[in-house]
């Protein structure tokens, strides 16, 4: 006999499949990651899984695989410009450890590929959040300062 002390009202029932988000952007975080041994058995990959933090799908996970460990130097490549891309979404310059990285908003963008006769979420694009006030209406980016802000063209009533 197993004692365990499990509440079912805490977590979503399973619905006997895996649920693909349609090809969009979403705005996410990251909730989890880990170190993975790859197929290869050699090279290892950075997993992130990202949840959705609004909208129709708020609450579905995403996992995507980063492979910083690999004798392929194109692959290493690959993945560090795509960790550089999830920092310059979220605004960070540098981190020491993945932690850091949890629970920033950042937008992805994902498209559904096909691989060995199986479909799959394919994270392709990484964005920062567009920023929208409390009615949920986008706001634009301030304008760039005026000349003469700066001083350097002198006074506004001079020009």
């Amino acid at each position: 006999m197993v004692k365990i002390n499990f509440d079912p009202t805490t977590t979503r029932p399973y619905s006997g499949s895996f649920q693909l988000l349609p090809p969009g952007e979403y705005n996410v975080k990251i909730v989890n990651e880990e170190e993975q041994l790859c197929r290869d058995g050699r090279s290892r990959a950075l997993v992130f899984e990202y949840s959705v933090i609004d909208g129709e799908h708020q609450g579905h996970n995403i996992r995507h695989m980063i492979n910083l460990w690999n004798a392929n130097e194109a692959a290493v490549s690959v993945a560090q410009s795509v960790l550089a891309s999830i920092m310059n979404a979220i605004g960070l310059p540098t981190f020491m450890d993945t932690r850091e990285l949890h629970n920033r908003p950042f937008r992805i963008r994902v498209e559904n590929r096909e691989w060995n006769d199986r479909v799959f979420n394919d994270v392709v694009d990484f964005m920062p959040v567009k920023a929208t006030n409390s009615v949920g209406m986008q706001i634009p980016p301030p304008p760039p300062p005026q000349q003469g802000a700066t001083g350097d063209a002198g006074p506004f009533w001079s020009a």
